[in-house]
């Protein structure tokens, strides 16, 4: 499949390449000459740095509007520097809660929903899970069937929003759901609420993730999306990339070979 430009080739399932990686510029912990010298050790031929685009009130995780050109400078300056090592793209993460997105400067976008719109607020399905668990109570009366279908109303608009190319960890809010700790993902409720989203982005023919970075981070022992989910988008002609979704050097390409 063809990036949004047209000039970058994103290949189906292979586990050569890694296409989500942060960068100091937002939340990572490293340069991006750090995290492509990861992709070379690792063996990979291509990696895909990228940056969380900016939300209201999540300013310290999310790249600032003026640090745009500086990310995107510095990412094509090292796609030179390491031409014949590894190829090197340079993307987006654009949350479908942000706003002026400069999309044009990049090679390719990965469509993101983090965040669930409670009241005049938003707040994070992804960062602590009591921050989760507080959502619940305080904006779905404790339902958690309601907060799953919000979720999942909320990222099924990702690609008219955001005109991406990649779909990120389909079903993040699971994220602190190990052992079904908050809700029962068998629950025939649930599975409605997801094949409904799943249904309307399979129909935009987009890439979805294989996302291992939950299992890096220790919050999962399974990668995005779940067996039951992948199942299903295999199943309805579904094609996938690989993503480490990291945020440090040690996790580039990590969990690819036990990825299936």
């Amino acid at each position: 499949m063809k990036s949004r430009n047209g000039r970058i080739d994103l290949n189906a399932e292979d586990r050569l390449c890694d296409l989500h990686a942060h960068t100091f510029f937002c939340d990572g912990k490293d340069s991006p000459r750090d995290m492509i010298m990861a992709g070379i050790s690792k063996g990979l031929k291509a990696i895909g740095l990228v940056c969380h685009t900016l939300l209201p009130g999540q300013e310290d995780w999310c790249i600032k509007n003026e640090d745009y050109d500086s990310f995107v400078n510095e990412v094509n300056r090292l796609k030179v520097e390491f031409a014949g090592r590894i190829s090197v793209l340079c993307g987006v993460e654009y949350d479908i809660f942000s706003k002026n997105v400069p999309v044009s400067k990049f090679d390719y976008v990965i469509g993101a929903a983090h965040m669930i719109d409670a009241g005049d607020s938003l707040v994070s399905v992804d960062w602590k899970p009591e921050v989760t668990k507080g959502l619940c109570e305080k904006s779905f009366g404790g339902d958690w069937m309601a907060l799953c279908r919000r979720y999942y109303e909320i990222l099924s608009d990702v690609v008219s929003v955001a005109d991406c190319d990649i779909i990120a960890h389909f079903d993040l809010v699971s994220k602190f759901n190990e052992k079904h700790s908050f809700f029962d993902e068998d629950d025939p409720q649930y599975a409605v609420a997801w094949r409904h989203c799943a249904d309307k982005l399979l129909g935009t023919g987009r890439l979805f993730e294989i996302n291992t970075g939950a299992m890096y981070r220790k919050c999962r022992t399974q990668r995005y999306p779940s067996a039951a989910i992948m199942r299903y988008l295999k199943e309805n002609g579904a094609q996938f990339v690989y993503s480490s979704d990291a945020h440090e050097t040690d996790a580039v390409g990590y969990g690819f070979s036990d990825a299936h």
